[in-house]
């Protein structure tokens, strides 16, 4: 695993990291993952007007719309709030790529279950959660450790202002790389469907 201060200092291009619209699963705060789950209406709108922050941001920032990359998570509730964002921006939807680095990591068997349910049916699991959570992997499912080296590559061949549109567990690695916070912080960091994680300047800014 990479050191946590790989990327402190980074001078990569302008980027917007962004959490997918809601699904009813959140809403129902069931362990997600890597299970795909679509858009509900207000996972829908919240990429809408997650389109039009955006768009403040880049016309106040000093790039432009026409420079700007949107790369996705394949999973359906990223790639939609993807085309959601770019149709607001008024960009065709061959400006989305889709990368599978993106997809959030998996929970293995807690997945459709909340933590009350994970607790009672998997409570060694659990505990061995609490001791090391970026280390930490379910059955059948992965750890932020082992996603880090990949999440760091595809950091590493952006070279322009770039919209990434991702997961929770995604954007603290990404954080984590940026070198904005430590692995402990970023593990418990609570990561918004409505605020746009923008780098720049060396700084991470919540808008």
């Amino acid at each position: 695993m990479p050191p946590e201060s790989d990327f402190a200092g980074y001078d990569g291009p302008d980027l917007f990291l962004v959490r997918h619209g809601q699904t009813d699963w959140n809403k129902l705060g069931w362990f997600q993952g890597s299970s795909d789950i679509p858009l509900n209406a207000t996972g829908q709108q919240q990429a809408r007007y997650l389109s039009g922050k955006l768009a403040e941001e880049i016309r106040t920032g000093g790039c432009s719309i026409a420079d700007l990359a949107i790369c996705s998570s394949p999973l359906l509730r990223a790639s939609r709030s993807a085309s959601i964002i770019a149709e607001g921006l008024g960009l065709v939807p061959t400006a989305i790529s889709v990368h599978s680095v993106l997809t959030e990591i998996s929970f293995g068997r807690w997945e459709g279950k909340t933590t009350m349910e994970v607790k009672a049916a998997f409570p060694q699991e659990r505990r061995m959660r609490k001791l090391d959570r970026w280390n930490f992997c379910p059955i059948g499912g992965e750890s932020y450790a082992a996603r880090i080296d990949e999440v760091q590559n595809f950091l590493t061949t952006l070279n322009r202002p770039t919209v990434i549109v991702s997961h929770t567990g995604i954007i603290r690695m990404l954080m984590t790389l940026l070198g904005t916070i430590d692995q402990k912080k970023a593990i418990l960091e609570p990561i918004s469907h409505e605020l746009i994680y923008k780098w720049s300047d060396g700084a991470l800014a919540r808008v």
